[in-house]
């Protein structure tokens, strides 16, 4: 899923943004990605792969969520990878990307929402 999530230019943008961000970011914020104009159905799609990839992690603001990177989930196993698609994504002249030392954080109660709620979904295979 990892491999599907980054086959997308928009999306390794979108995750290039995230990982560059001081903070939770909103949707709309990569309404205009690539030097293109992204739908908002489109991008919320985006996030979505990304999300059920374990790149990112998103948590509910108002009527939107809020993004970050989740290198905690997908670094043990996937770091050298995505790190590698990364980096060749910035050298094809995207954005500026290095991984993150630490996770953005969310608070505490958030993930342990998102945790309780996640285990009692069933997996999409």
């Amino acid at each position: 899923m990892i491999l599907h999530a980054l086959a997308d230019a928009a999306r390794r943008d979108i995750l290039a943004g995230l990982m560059t961000a001081d903070g939770p970011q909103g949707c709309f914020t990569y309404s205009d990605v690539g030097g293109r104009s992204i739908p908002k159905s489109t991008l919320s799609e985006h996030f979505r792969v990304l999300r059920d990839a374990g790149l990112i992690w998103s948590e509910r603001k108002g009527s939107g969520l809020e993004s970050v990177p989740r290198p905690d989930t997908y670094g043990p196993r996937f770091g050298v990878l995505v790190a590698t698609i990364m980096q060749a994504h910035n050298e094809a002249g995207r954005a500026d990307v290095q991984l993150p030392t630490q996770p953005a954080t969310l608070s505490a109660a958030s993930i342990t929402k998102h945790r309780k709620n996640s285990a009692s979904r069933p997996r999409m295979r």
